[in-house]
């Protein structure tokens, strides 16, 4: 159960640990890099896993701008619900189901 401020942290935590898991195409927008450079970046995950986190947050740009807007998009349960991606809001709390 967090706060709104805490599940955002805990969210943008959760996102750095694993920004090999983000498609390429939703990181390309964040780089410098061309599109066509979308299919590296697929491959380089794939072969790194979470090794490629490193190299992955050097592309990026703005980090601040990247995790919310993939918040955003994809929501904070994605990041905080290793159950079923869930946010249930509870009066000024949000809950995660984690197992």
């Amino acid at each position: 159960m967090y706060t709104n401020e805490e599940a955002s942290r805990e969210a943008q935590a959760s996102i750095e640990d694993s920004l090999w898991t983000i498609p390429a195409e939703v990181i390309i927008r964040y780089t410098n890099l061309p599109k066509e450079a979308e299919e590296m970046i697929g491959l380089f995950q794939d072969k790194k896993m979470e090794r490629a986190n490193e190299t992955i947050r050097a592309l990026i740009k703005n980090i601040d701008v990247f995790m919310r807007d993939v918040i955003s998009d994809i929501g904070r349960g994605h990041f905080l619900s290793s159950y079923d991606g869930i946010e249930t809001k509870e009066g000024d709390f949000f809950i995660y189901r984690v197992g």
